[in-house]
């Protein structure tokens, strides 16, 4: 969703004689002549410090995007204008997947919205991953979707081994700092923090 926005913002914003600048995960801002930055996953950034002087003095325009604005510095979010998206509903998602995957019939993608936790990036994750057993010519029905979702290992509700183990992990511990549960689950940081938790 918020990739998305990027992307559309970026396209109104960006022109021959007035670029954008799109940063990238762990790459440092270098200020230059363009007028709009396009910091995406801004959460992930390490420098903060480099966009201070810049957001200051109105030098350029900034657009920070993050689904973990809580893991942003206080000084750092002080100096923006918080906007928040609304969660996308259960018929976004089904559209989402219908206009990507034209295998599926609608009661399928309702499937495949539900297994994806309502998250267009995981459902549309799934029906790739659906997509590679498909044989045919004939659209497949919730059905065929769960018993596919099934042998791949993935409930309707979207959970997936990961979830699994580490629930697991924290019905044995109860409660356990990230360290913990990675050392008992064997899962990586990335995993527990961006899928699971």
């Amino acid at each position: 969703g918020k990739t998305a926005l990027i992307n559309f913002f970026l396209s109104l914003v960006s022109s021959k004689d007035n670029p954008a600048d799109v940063i990238l995960i762990n790459e440092r801002y270098k200020p230059g002549y363009n007028r709009v930055v396009i910091v995406d996953e801004v959460h992930r950034y390490k420098h903060f410090e480099d966009f201070y002087f810049f957001i200051d003095k109105k030098i350029n325009t900034f657009l920070f995007a993050s689904n973990m604005s809580g893991n942003l510095p206080e000084a750092f979010r002080n100096r923006c204008i918080n906007l928040y998206l609304n969660h996308y509903t259960l018929e976004e998602i089904q559209e989402i997947i219908l206009r990507n995957f034209n295998f599926l019939t609608p009661d399928a993608a309702k499937v495949v919205a539900q297994a994806g936790r309502l998250n267009p990036r995981i459902a549309k994750q799934i029906a790739t991953r659906l997509r590679n057993f498909y044989r045919g010519n004939t659209k497949w029905d919730e059905a065929q979707v769960k018993d596919v979702l099934s042998f791949i290992k993935i409930s309707l509700d979207g959970m997936n081994e990961a979830d699994r183990i580490y629930l697991s992990a924290l019905k044995d511990v109860k409660r356990a700092s990230l360290n913990n549960i990675l050392a008992l689950t064997g899962l990586d940081r990335e995993t527990v923090l961006d899928e699971i938790e």
